[in-house]
């Protein structure tokens, strides 16, 4: 117990004390880093005193060039120009007529002036017969020459004084020597460059970079000024000065154990304190070269950025910039030797404050010693005493510490009482230990059954495991070591390796025996071993085993067959060498990523994409992370994160890298993770880089180009707008007028006439469009509708708008008749517009035969049927080269300046959209002067109410003989089988002389080739029942021939209508009109509408339009007229137009609904504006439909009925 007490006591002090060396070790580094501080202050103090002290050396050139300066400026301000004469009385001249140079030095006896100690004047060409201004700049110079001396003297270091003019002569001192003389190179100089306006718009004092005197005074500088008087450039003063001397200048100015270095603008060492060792050299030393090893791999611009002085790599930098020249003083020095005497007053410190707390603490222990701790330990001497045998408390014993002595004596002495019961209590242990004993016989069993199963596990292990004792004799092994040995274990006991082995090998395996018994340490071996001639590699590991009491007893050896294991290794080693020659060969980058020792092995091409040596690049990813642009930085780890945490992600992504040139390239990343660790977490990942920086570039101009286009489209756009607008209103008027005039009572030629004119106007129209629907196409704004049409009416539309050209041209334009339903659902506009086009193209490129329009059917349901359109001509044809490029907009099959057909080239581009729009796709099938077939399909709904034939032959007229006469032969199989169709018994002929047979009903003739009056005289006599017609040109009236007009019944205008032949041949046959039956549209109820248009065409057009109906209208000319009209009185409906002088409309609607809303009084929009947009801007005004110019009639009554009827439904 007392042991126990004491020793409790005594680590109390031994903490003690350790926290007094902690306190002492945190005071004292308190101390230290303040004394750091201190330091650091100090040195930069002395850095800019030195600063001060090498500005003053180097003014004084400043000084020295500026002076001469200022007195040519006055001596060339004042100084009249002197005679050549008197210039030279006191020199001596010299021209070199071979060199074409002259020369002038002073003109006094070599013993009284050496050479050297004069200055020489030198130029080119000769000195006689010069300018005013030549001699009084030479007479400059001569004075001048004069202070060259005193400059020399202002500047210690200085060289060479020198003027270098720029009229082709030079003063220099001292003497340069014989040998010197003024050529063109002497302009080359950097002293007379900087002084070139272009080169220093200032024109202030410039420094040269530092340069090895060609003349040998070894590394120098030059401080020059330029020389202008009233902005006239005369040439530039220089003092050339050797840099050797200013380092010696620095080396007492320093007084510092770090480097301080004085450097140029190309970052080339000028002076340093240490000297500069190869000033005598042919070549500048850089200030890479003299970096500290630490320090190289630190840029200099962030060197000279350090002003303020810090601590990089264990040294401490700072870089001062100069005012009086544009060098830089850097300055570093070891942290070493800058804190060598911060770390002696750390250590006397420490010592120090450990001394005095030491002997406080001990102080307090002597003074606890005396009062506790002494006492103390005599009552546990007491206390083991009173243990053996009670006795009484000993004397001396302080009266505080007394009663515990007494107290520990009296419970020893009633302890004795106890001790037979101890005995008693001992004989029932007895007892209980030798039951105790049959329980550990028990438990030995059970440890010998357990050695058993450890012997079974040790011989089911396939290792070979063996032990032996120190002399080398086998105690034991293990199966596998039998068949190592080739003997069991009991041969194998108390056997050494010679008795087992040869002899050689014996003394290599005995040899780490040894080791192992001798130095007690592991050895662990990889040898190929020949045992039982089975020549294997083996991993051997010796271990020494000793006693419980730390006797050494033996070795245990555990030896493993890694035969498989080493040759696996090395087709790995192989590998990965094969890995590395493929990584440096491949052209992008490769980086292999070991993510948590932070490893990044790279390729060369890794670093050589962006203009790095490997060796300049940290191998870490900490090394990458320094080249990514900062602004990139967090992309690149939230999707390196994002891949890391989920690997089945792609990883790819842009962004920019720092290059060796300091510019930032665009680099392409993309990698994967390899390998997990046992917790499925990544650890490895393979990628690669690649340059991208010119696709960027591309890419940025690609979206300039972009925006161009953009800008360009929105200005066509506009264009196209205006334009539309301002065409649509007089066609509105055309229009208009022909549908007003087709109202009126005509004749049927008349009516025609009309017909076809209205049709063309609607053709122009949709050409108009053409424009307008090729923006919209690449705007990707065009819309298709769905409405109920008749085919056939779309067909003749196609007809009757080229027919013309087609007979212009002598052409048999053909129709062949449909058999599809004639009422489907769809978009009869642009399949119109589509069909137009084709005709039309065939039309313009076909000279001889005929063009074909078919439409047939090729798949039908009970609501849907499939239709293939197809245009055949026999016209030029298509060369096969063309063909791919012929739907390319703006382009021709023939782009040459000598084509012959015209076209904008929208048409065939804007069909096929139209037709991919519908569903369908183009074919064209063409051989070159064979013609072309042109053909598409698309899909329609059929509509539910199919509508008859607006002409029926009677029944009484089936099969009624019919002959037809037609010198084509296609167009005669055409027609055939159309009039078949219609259900006549059609016989085609040629040449009417040869018909036999008198008892046709008809007789249709082709009058439009050949003209013969007299066989058809012929034919009327031979065929005095039929019902004679003639086919003739689209507007050839025959009839007014008073012969052909007694022969005849009428004519047929080319090509056949199916619905005119029937019309026209029952009238005739049966002496009786037969009326279509038309339905006609239905008569609004009467009511009031306010026409409000600036154009007076257009309000007549739409006024007579309007009336026809029964409505009542009322005109206004601006919108400021519809706003004050409607205020004064109530109408159904307004009719506004959009682009008005005074109120546009959609201001005038915008008034009119702060009083009516939309069914109060319903607007409509009627204008020429029909750009994307125009519809939502007039419904944004407060109207209720927006219709287009030119008016389609069914179209605008309808849009106005419906109106008028959700007026009344909402009143």
């Amino acid at each position: 117990m007392k042991t126990n007490i004491l020793s409790q006591y005594n680590k109390t002090i031994f903490y003690t004390y350790f926290a007094v060396l902690a306190l002492a070790l945190v005071a004292s580094l308190w101390v230290l880093n303040k004394n750091r501080n201190e330091a650091l202050a100090e040195r930069f103090g002395q850095i800019k005193t030195h600063e001060h002290q090498v500005e003053l050396l180097l003014d004084s050139g400043v000084r020295a060039v500026t002076s001469l300066n200022q007195y040519a400026i006055k001596h060339l301000s004042l100084a009249e120009a002197p005679r050549i004469e008197l210039l030279l009385s006191y020199y001596y001249y010299s021209y070199n007529s071979i060199d074409k140079v002259f020369e002038i030095v002073p003109n006094v006896k070599e013993e009284v002036q050496d050479k050297f100690e004069m200055g020489m004047i030198t130029g080119a060409g000769d000195l006689k017969q010069r300018s005013n201004e030549y001699y009084r700049e030479m007479d400059m110079l001569f004075e001048m020459n004069l202070s060259f001396p005193v400059a020399m003297e202002m500047v210690p270091d200085a060289a060479w004084v020198y003027y270098l003019s720029a009229n082709d002569f030079i003063g220099i001192y001292p003497w340069p020597g014989d040998g010197y003389a003024f050529s063109d190179n002497t302009y080359n100089n950097p002293a007379y460059q900087g002084a070139v306006e272009s080169n220093n718009p200032e024109r202030s004092v410039y420094w040269t970079d530092a340069y090895i005197d060609k003349a040998g005074k070894g590394l120098m500088t030059t401080v020059g000024v330029p020389l202008y008087v009233d902005n006239q450039f005369y040439g530039a003063i220089a003092i050339d000065i050797t840099l050797s001397s200013l380092s010696e200048e620095l080396m007492p100015l320093s007084g510092l154990n770090g480097q301080m270095m004085l450097l140029d603008k190309k970052q080339q060492i000028m002076a340093q304190s240490s000297g500069i060792e190869n000033a005598s050299t042919q070549e500048v030393q850089p200030l890479v070269d003299s970096l500290p090893q630490a320090l190289k791999n630190i840029s200099t611009d962030e060197l000279f950025n350090m002003t303020e002085g810090r601590l990089v790599n264990g040294y401490y930098i700072q870089a001062v910039p100069l005012v009086n020249a544009p060098f830089k003083l850097i300055y570093f020095e070891p942290q070493s030797e800058l804190f060598a005497n911060s770390w002696r007053q750390f250590v006397m410190s420490l010592v120090s404050i450990m001394l005095a707390l030491s002997i406080l603490v001990s102080v307090v222990h002597w003074l606890a010693n005396q009062s506790f701790i002494g006492p103390a330990s005599k009552l546990m001497l007491h206390l083991e005493e009173c243990a053996k045998e009670p006795v009484e408390p000993p004397k001396g014993i302080s009266e505080g510490w007394q009663p515990f002595f007494v107290l520990i004596s009296r419970i020893f002495s009633e302890n004795k009482n106890y001790t037979l019961q101890l005995a008693e209590d001992n004989r029932q242990l007895d007892i209980q230990v030798a039951q105790r004993t049959e329980k550990l016989r028990e438990t030995t069993q059970q440890r010998e059954h357990e050695y058993a199963l450890l012997r079974s596990l040790i011989d089911s292990i396939p290792d070979v495991i063996f032990y032996k004792n120190t002399k080398g004799e086998f105690l034991g092994c293990n199966k596998a070591a039998h068949q190592m040995f080739g003997a069991s274990e009991e041969e194998l006991l108390g056997k050494r390796l010679h008795d087992l082995v040869t002899p050689a090998l014996a003394k290599q395996l005995q040899h780490d025996d040894d080791l192992v018994i001798k130095k007690r340490k592991t050895v662990t071996v990889q040898q190929q071993l020949m045992l039982q001639s089975n020549d294997k590699l083996w991993q051997t590991q010796k271990t020494p085993y000793t006693g419980i009491d730390g006797e050494l007893l033996g070795l245990i050896g555990v030896a493993r067959d890694i035969t498989q294991e080493h040759e696996a290794a090395e087709k790995l080693r192989r590998s990965e060498e094969r890995y590395s020659l493929a990584m440096d060969a491949v052209e992008e980058g490769l980086w292999d990523w070991h993510i948590n020792t932070d490893e990044l092995h790279c390729n060369p091409a890794y670093f050589t994409m962006l203009g790095y040596k490997p060796s300049d690049v940290l191998p870490s990813w900490h090394g990458f992370r320094r080249l990514v642009h900062k602004s990139d930085w967090s992309g690149v780890a939230e999707k390196l994160n994002i891949h890391l945490a989920d690997p089945h992600q792609p990883y790819e992504q842009e962004f920019r890298m720092l290059a060796q040139d300091g510019s930032y390239q665009w680099v392409l990343a993309r990698g994967s993770v390899v390998e997990y660790d046992d917790l499925n977490q990544p650890t490895r990942m393979l990628g690669t880089h690649k340059n991208i920086t010119k696709r960027k570039e591309f890419e940025r101009e690609i979206v300039a180009a972009k925006q161009d286009a953009e800008m360009a489209n929105r200005y066509k756009s506009e264009f196209l707008a205006n334009m539309s607008h301002e065409i649509r209103t007089p066609m509105n008027g055309i229009m208009g007028m022909i549908q007003l005039a087709l109202q009126t009572k005509l004749d049927h030629q008349q009516h025609d006439y009309l017909d076809k004119a209205r049709n063309s106007a609607h053709s122009l129209l949709h050409i108009i469009n053409d424009i307008l629907d090729f923006s919209k196409i690449e705007a990707g704004k065009m819309e298709l509708e769905q409405v109920a049409f008749n085919l056939e009416d779309v067909l003749d539309a196609v007809i009757n708008v080229n027919v013309i050209a087609a007979q212009n041209k002598h052409l048999e334009l053909l129709l062949i008749s449909p058999n599809a339903p004639m009422s489907l659902i769809g978009d009869s506009l642009r399949l119109t517009q589509v069909l137009t086009n084709i005709v039309s193209n065939a039309v313009k490129f076909t000279n001889d035969g005929f063009v074909e329009l078919n439409c047939h059917v090729v798949e039908r349901s009970h609501e849907r049927v499939r239709l293939e359109f197809s245009v055949r001509d026999t016209g030029i044809g298509i060369d096969e080269e063309k063909l791919p490029t012929l739907f390319s907009a703006f382009s021709q099959a023939d782009g040459s300046t000598t084509r012959e057909f015209g076209g904008s080239g929208l048409g065939l581009s804007i069909s096929e959209h139209l037709v991919q729009m519908m569903g369908g796709e183009f074919s064209v099938e063409s051989h070159l002067n064979e013609g072309s077939k042109f053909s598409f399909t698309i899909d329609f709904d059929i509509e539910n109410q199919q509508q008859q034939l607006p002409w029926l032959l009677p029944s009484k007229l089936q099969s009624a003989p019919l002959l037809l006469v037609e010198h084509c032969e296609r167009t005669a199989q055409v027609y055939q089988h159309l009039l078949e169709k219609l259900g006549f018994k059609v016989t085609t002929v040629t040449n009417p002389s040869g018909v036999e047979q008198t008892d046709y009903h008809v007789v249709l003739l082709d009058w439009s080739i050949e003209q013969d009056i007299e066989a058809l005289k012929i034919l009327s006599q031979q065929q005095p029942q039929a019902v004679i017609f003639l086919l003739v040109n689209y507007g050839d009236d025959a009839m007014k021939s008073p012969q052909i007009a007694d022969i005849v019944d009428g004519i047929f205008s080319k090509p056949l209508s199916p619905l005119d032949v029937i019309k026209r041949v029952t009238q005739y046959m049966e002496q009786r009109p037969v009326e279509v039956p038309k339905q006609e549209p239905e008569i609004l109820s009467k009511g009031s509408i306010l026409l409000v248009d600036d154009n007076i065409i257009n309000q007549q057009v739409a006024k007579g339009l309007l009336e026809s109906q029964a409505y009542e209208v009322e005109l206004a000319s601006n919108g400021q007229e519809a706003v004050d009209a409607v205020m004064a009185k109530q109408y159904q409906v307004v009719l506004m137009d959009i682009q008005m002088p005074v109120m546009d409309g959609l201001t005038a609607a915008q008034e009119i609904r702060k009083v009516y809303n939309m069914h109060e009084l319903p607007i409509i929009a009627m204008t020429a504006h029909a750009m994307t947009g125009d519809r939502e801007k007039s419904l944004a005004a407060g109207m209720n439909d927006h219709i287009t110019k030119p008016l389609v009639l069914k179209e605008m009554f309808d849009t106005i009925s419906r109106c008028i009827d959700e007026s009344d439904a909402a009143q």
